[in-house]
Formats: C-alpha cells, sequence, structure tokens
C-alpha cells in the first residue's frame, strides 16, 4: 500500500490528476472491500432454508435465425441457436437491510451485499457499484426498522426507461399471487419520487395489499420481513414470458380494440449518442411509406402507450425508446445499429411477442455509444421492402 501513496504523490505533484484520482479510487475500493462481503441467493436458501417459489420455469427457444449475426462483447453469453430464459422466482429473508442509494443494495445483517438485488449485473462488475455505499451510514448511523413485509422493485438502471419497463416493473407480477396475495399488506419500498412510468404502470399493476412506501434516499432500514423479486429477463436480452404479457396487457393496455395504421420512426435527434446524421434525408423517404416522425420525449408516457398501440411498422436506433414495441401486437421492427453488431435487448423482447424484427447496420462503427453516424438510405428502404402510400392519412396519426 505505501507504494501507491508515493505514486499518488507524485502524481499530484506533476500535476497529473487524472492518474491521481484513478488510484485513490483503487485505494477506496480496496478499502470498502475489507468491510463488505458479496452472497446470493442460493447460499442464503441453504444457510436460512428459505423457500424459493418459482413463478416462470427455464425453458429455451430456438434461435437460429441469428446465427449469422455478430453480438456486441456484452452480449457474447447469448449468441447461441438456442436461447434459454432463467427462471424467475421469489422469496422471503428476515433481518433484511436496505440500503436506499441510487443502486437500492439489499445486504444480510451480517453485512454483506446480496448479489441479486443490484439487478442484471455481471458479478465480476458488482463490486464496481456496490463500493459507493457510504460506509458510515452502513455501519454507525442508526438503522430505521420496518415492520411486517416488505419488497423493492427498482434496481441501479430504474432511470432507464427500458430498465424500469422491462426489467423492473414486471417484478410485480410476483406479488399477484400466493401466497403473497393472502398477506394482509405488503410495503413497496421507493426511494425518492415515482418516474412517469412508475407512476403509471404501478397504478394498475399493484394487488390492492400492496401499498407503496416512500423512505429516505440514501438510508439504511432494517427490514423484518424482505421479499426479494427476481426478474424475468436476463443481461442483455428483454425476452418476456407469455404469462406475464397476458397479464402486463390486461392491466395496462388501453381497452379497445387496435388500429394497426401507426407507421413510426423513433428520433434520436434530441439524444447525446446514436442518433443519424442524415436523419432528414432518410425521413423525406419514409414519408413516401407512410411514416411519421416522432420524439418520445415530447410524448407522455400514456401518449406512447396509444402510439404503439396501434403500430405496424416502427423503426429506431437502439436505444430506450425501442422498449414500446411492449405494446404492439405482430408489429414489423426495423432496429438500426450504427456498427455490425447486434445488442439484442428489443430483439428478444420483440421474439416474445411475435413481432417480425429485423436489423439494419450503418457499419459505420462498432462503438455501440457512437455519437453520431450516416446510414445509407437506399440500402435502408431496400431492407424493409415497402411500396409507396398515396394515402398517407391511412398510416399516420395526427
Amino acid at each position: 500500500m505505501p507504494y501507491k501513496l508515493i505514486s499518488y504523490i507524485k502524481d499530484v505533484k506533476n500535476n497529473n490528476i487524472k492518474s491521481a484520482r484513478k488510484l485513490i479510487d483503487r485505494l477506496r475500493e480496496n478499502v470498502w472491500m475489507n468491510f463488505i462481503r458479496i452472497t446470493n441467493i442460493d447460499e442464503l436458501v441453504e444457510q436460512t432454508k428459505a423457500e424459493k417459489l418459482e413463478l416462470v420455469s427455464e425453458f429455451s427457444i430456438d434461435n437460429s435465425e441469428t446465427r449469422n449475426c455478430r453480438y456486441v462483447g456484452m452480449a457474447k453469453h447469448l449468441e447461441s441457436d438456442t436461447y434459454s430464459s432463467p427462471s424467475a422466482f421469489s422469496l422471503t429473508l428476515e433481518d433484511i437491510l436496505y440500503y436506499s442509494s441510487r443502486y437500492h443494495i439489499l445486504l444480510t445483517k451480517t453485512f454483506k451485499v446480496i448479489a441479486e438485488s443490484l439487478g442484471l449485473v455481471k458479478r465480476k462488475s458488482l463490486q464496481r457499484y456496490i463500493k459507493e455505499i457510504n460506509l458510515k451510514t452502513l455501519f454507525l448511523d442508526r438503522h430505521e426498522y420496518i415492520s411486517g413485509y416488505s419488497c423493492v422493485t427498482r434496481n441501479f438502471r430504474n432511470g432507464n426507461y427500458y430498465h424500469c419497463l422491462i426489467d423492473n416493473i414486471p417484478k410485480i407480477y410476483h406479488l399477484s399471487q400466493e401466497p403473497y396475495r393472502s398477506i394482509p399488506e405488503i410495503n413497496l419500498l421507493i426511494s425518492g419520487e415515482l418516474s412517469s412510468a412508475e407512476e403509471l404502470f404501478l397504478t394498475k399493476m399493484l394487488p390492492s395489499n400492496v401499498k407503496i412506501k416512500f423512505v429516505r434516499e440514501n438510508f439504511c432500514y432494517q427490514l423484518e420481513k424482505c421479499i426479494v423479486l427476481q426478474p424475468f429477463t436476463q443481461w442483455m436480452s428483454g425476452y418476456l414470458p407469455e404469462a406475464y404479457i397476458d397479464h402486463f396487457a390486461e392491466k395496462t393496455f388501453p381497452k379497445r380494440a387496435r388500429n394497426r395504421k401507426n407507421r413510426i420512426f423513433i428520433s434520436r435527434k434530441g439524444a447525446s449518442k446514436r442518433h443519424i446524421k442524415n436523419e432528414n434525408e432518410l425521413m423525406s423517404h419514409l414519408s413516401s411509406y407512410g411514416f411519421k416522425r416522432y420524439s418520445l420525449e415530447d410524448l407522455t408516457v400514456e401518449e406512447q402507450v396509444e402510439l404503439f398501440y396501434d403500430a405496424e411498422y416502427i423503426i429506431g436506433v437502439h436505444g430506450a425508446g425501442m422498449s414500446n414495441v411492449l405494446f404492439a401486437e405482430n408489429a414489423n421492427v426495423l432496429e438500426i445499429f450504427p456498427g455490425s453488431e447486434i445488442i439484442p435487448h428489443y430483439y428478444f423482447l420483440s421474439k416474445s411477442l411475435d413481432h417480425n424484427h429485423q436489423f439494419f447496420f450503418a457499419n459505420v462503427s462498432d462503438n455501440i455509444n457512437e455519437k453520431a453516424f450516416e446510414v445509407d438510405v437506399a440500402e435502408l428502404l431496400e431492407t424493409l421492402k415497402l411500396e409507396l402510400v398515396e394515402d398517407y392519412s391511412r398510416c399516420c396519426v395526427g
């Protein structure tokens, strides 16, 4: 350790602040990991004999249609002719600590972080996230006690529309099953404000015995009984089980017949990354095929639901707005990537919804966070293979 401190002093002396900060981060992580350990659900089940309640069993489906596609590095584990969906379960643990930071971490009373509470994160990445815990809050400050049953649906990516809608909100489905629906009251712990998506969907999804309990941010709570809810999705995949999709549709979809006429182009002009430089040129052609451009940040969540509920075609660059394919039925989806690799979140989501999902590769850069790129308009139109539309009103909403 002393040689690291000497290195830090030299870096500061030489004004190499960036290098010094990196070293301090590593030192903080080393100190942090001397206090905190990581455990997982399987270890806790073995120790506590808690019962895992399986709602959806593991199953496999054919995925050979992507055989010739290159998956981005983070999704290589899904690159196979067969897709295996994990089992989804819940269980109740006693005397659990809830750290209400933006990471929404659950810990045992011996301060072991429950890995699964961090959401869909690879284990090797866990230390990078959980080192943000304030050790004073955890070890020295008083923990507030919450009696009865409590649960947490959020994870550290909850601020992203996709992770909120596809990873976190579906966990509520567990609570509509026995034995949870027979429990008189369950606290759903929320730190900070509800997002607009949570406000809409939780209102429609929560069983009558589940009550939202707002808690302070960056505070530690001791939970008498904690219901741990596992997601139906997995890392880099939005595949949802049919039973949940049916339940979600019943609870949240518009109570009217569909009018599948909307041809939607999702614009990312206002985004900091992955927007199309020649979007105006592309739209001048797509409009001839009945497409209309939408900046989803200008629409409420309710308006997005209504728009995509009537979708026939959906075109967009990979991004959270593509989550709205959840509200469509048998739609044609074209997902655009800046490079030649796929990021398969929305492909697997589409697959669970029986959409026709295609990819278009701009082959400009394999940096998935490329700020801006151009697409070959003629090549994209050839991929669509659509006929020109004379009566645009047939396809567009106002």
